[in-house]
């Protein structure tokens, strides 16, 4: 079960770096 938790820990934290990538990128491309 504690793996299992650690594993959505990381996916949270991936999905939140990939978002912020996203982001930034999207702003980039705008300027």
């Amino acid at each position: 079960m504690e793996r299992n938790h650690r594993e959505e820990h990381y996916v949270a934290r991936v999905g939140w770096l990939r978002a912020a990538v996203l982001g930034a990128n999207d702003g980039i491309v705008s300027t």
